[in-house]
Parts: structure tokens; sequence; C-alpha cells
């Protein structure tokens, strides 16, 4: 079964943002899903400033084993930076 069919946290009601993130309805208003998984994972709310990221870059894969947490989003951006720019030197050197 696919990762986007697993039974979620919430009420059951989601809906999928503009940007790709699905969002949970819990208590009436809607929460990112990443971001739910990743406080029941810590025992704990996130701060504001934390940032989840999807390691496979897949914004619906919200397994716990694909998401890294980041204390700002300082952090998350130079991860995205150094990894664009890897992949941008490994696709320049192929002949």
């Amino acid at each position: 079964m696919p990762h986007h069919n697993k039974a979620r946290l919430g009420t059951g009601e989601s809906i999928i943002n503009e940007k790709g993130y699905r969002k949970l309805r819990v208590d009436g208003k809607y929460q990112f899903e990443h971001r739910m998984v990743m406080e029941v994972f810590l025992g704990r709310k996130l701060t504001q400033d934390e940032q989840v990221h999807h390691v496979n870059g897949d914004r619906l894969d919200n397994r716990i084993e694909n998401l890294q947490l980041f204390p700002n989003a300082k952090a998350h951006s130079k991860l995205c930076y150094d990894v664009h720019q890897n992949h941008a030197m490994n696709k320049s050197m192929i002949i």
C-alpha cells in the first residue's frame, strides 16, 4: 500500500495545499501532517522556528524515517542549498 494512504492523525479529513503538503483537520483547524508526525515522535510541540525536512523530497511521505528536524529556516536552507549545489556539480561532471 502506498504511504499516501496510510492511517493519519487527526479527524481523517485532509487537504493537500498549493505547495504539496498534506494538512489534517484537528480541532477545527488544519495543521501540517509532517509537523504533527515529528511532534508525536519527539513527544513535544515543535517551536515556530523548527523546520521539518522531507529527506526524499516527497512532501506527502510523512514517515518518521523520511523526516529530519532543523532548529530554524537558516539551517534548513543551508542543507537544501548544499544538496542543490552538489547535484548541479555532479550533473556537470557527466560527459
